[in-house]
This record gives C-alpha cells, structure tokens and sequence, in this order.
C-alpha cells in the first residue's frame, strides 16, 4: 500500500458514525432526537451505520439513511442469560468494527461499555449523549467507563450537573 492509498482509506473513514438503538420507534422520545441528529449528520456528508435490537415505527426511516443497518441481539449482558448474552454483546461488537467508524455515537449509559469496546478496536473516538439524569444507584464501573468517552452530551445544565456529580466527569 503506497502513501497515497493510505491517504485516501483515512478520509473515507473520516466521516463515518457507528450508532446503536434498541429499538427503532417512539418509546419515549429520545428515539426521535437520535434519528433527527443522525438525519442531520447525513446531510452533512457523514456514513450512518446502525446496529439495533428491535425495529419499530422508524424502521424504515433508518433504512433509507443508514449505510448499513444490522440488527443484533444485545448490547450488554442480560443477568437472565449472562453467558449467551455475552455472546451476543461479542458478536454485535464483532459487527460495529465491521463498520469500521471514526465516531462511536452512544444514546444511553448501558451502550458506553460496547462503544468503548468497539472504539478499542476500530481506533474511533466515543460520544456518550446521556438525555436522563444518571439512576440513583449508578454503578462505579459504569462511571469510571463513561470518563473514558471523547466526550459527553446531556440536554439541559440540570443533567450536565447531575452527570458529573455522579461519574465524576
């Protein structure tokens, strides 16, 4: 591979953002914020790749935006099931390094350990964009992951405060 091959892989991956859903219709509203932010990231130039649980009202929505939609099993171990859904969560990492993104977009807490994951592996840079305060029970491992993302988003001044009192950011 010559200097000028190499030069050009990196600026097609550039602009290329991985996200995760669980599932792909109105649930609380949060869901239409994320496919609103990723039609905007679209008609900025940006490569949506998308990996989700379960399809819904906005399935088709993300079809026609996304370069790629797959859907996966999970996107963190179950304590019903936590070998098999170990599994899964491996296997839907295996998928988002597939992407290959320079940005990992996490919608919530629970997907910050699989962006971390795949970030690890793809060389990506991750957004945690966190809409609700932080449950009273956070866990510590769960706060110590969300201080490893590039970077941290929450709607209001209220969530921000609340955030970082609680994972320290």
């Amino acid at each position: 591979v010559d200097d000028k091959t190499e030069g050009l892989s990196g600026l097609m991956r550039e602009k290329r953002i991985l996200t995760f859903a669980n599932h792909l219709g109105p649930v609380g509203g949060s869901e239409i914020a994320q496919l609103n932010i990723f039609r905007g990231l679209a008609e900025r130039g940006w490569e949506i790749h998308l990996l989700y649980i379960s399809s819904g009202d906005f399935w088709s929505e993300w079809q026609a935006l996304a370069a790629t939609t797959t859907r996966i099993r999970a996107s963190l171990p179950a304590r019903s099931s936590p070998i098999a859904s170990t599994f899964e969560v491996v296997r839907a990492g295996v998928a988002g390094v597939r992407d290959w993104p320079s940005v990992i977009y996490v919608h919530s807490a629970g997907d910050v350990p699989i962006g971390l994951g795949v970030a690890k592996m793809a060389r990506a840079s991750v957004v945690a964009h966190l809409h609700l305060p932080p449950p009273s029970r956070q866990p510590n491992w769960l706060n110590a992951l969300i201080r490893r993302t590039t970077a941290v988003i929450a709607p209001s001044s209220d969530t921000a405060e609340r955030w970082l009192t609680a994972a320290k950011l």
